[in-house]
């Protein structure tokens, strides 16, 4: 009866991590040591367009536009612990995004590497605003050139009219 107990104690506690992972509004996916995705949450599966079967056993890198950056975020990870920062990720219809990452290493109860854990956001939006204010304060120290070029200008002419008059 005490096993039995257990066992579905055991078996709530997996309901709720699965509602914790999947209820996550950022992509929460997970590797083995060799890079195999283990874990795919509803997010993930959304942004990307695959399902869950589709990736589990597929290499990271698959959801990277640029391997070798895939490659060099993983080593990164294996280095310091873990990684956060800017990726490209690519969806499954080639579509590309900006994704913001934050990835560490996996550790079973033994403290031994079971492999990785990611969380991306997808930024897009935010780069694109970012641009636009870039775009924007590039304007304005043009406008603000535009302007001390014409002040100049009229100082000279001023000082001109001055000096013909003292003439």
């Amino acid at each position: 009866a005490a096993h039995i107990r257990t066992r579905q104690r055991l078996n709530a506690n997996q309901k709720y991590i699965r509602m914790l992972i999947d209820s996550s509004l950022d992509m929460i996916f997970a590797c083995d040591e060799k890079g195999k995705i283990t874990e795919f949450n509803t997010a993930a599966q959304k942004t990307f367009g695959y399902t869950s079967e589709e990736m589990l056993g597929k290499h990271i890198s698959t959801l990277y536009s640029d391997k070798g950056h895939s490659e060099r975020i993983g080593d990164l990870i294996f280095e310091d612990g873990n990684f956060m920062g800017e990726a490209e990720h690519i969806k499954k219809n080639k579509e590309t995004f900006a994704a913001y990452i934050s990835a560490s290493l996996l550790k079973n109860e033994r403290g031994e590497l079971i492999g990785t854990m990611s969380i991306s956001r997808d930024i897009t939006r935010i780069k694109e605003a970012e641009e636009l204010l870039k775009k924007s304060v590039h304007e304005k120290e043009i406008l603000l050139k535009e302007i001390h070029h014409r002040v100049k200008n009229n100082m000279q002419v001023i000082s001109s009219i001055l000096k013909l008059q003292s003439a």
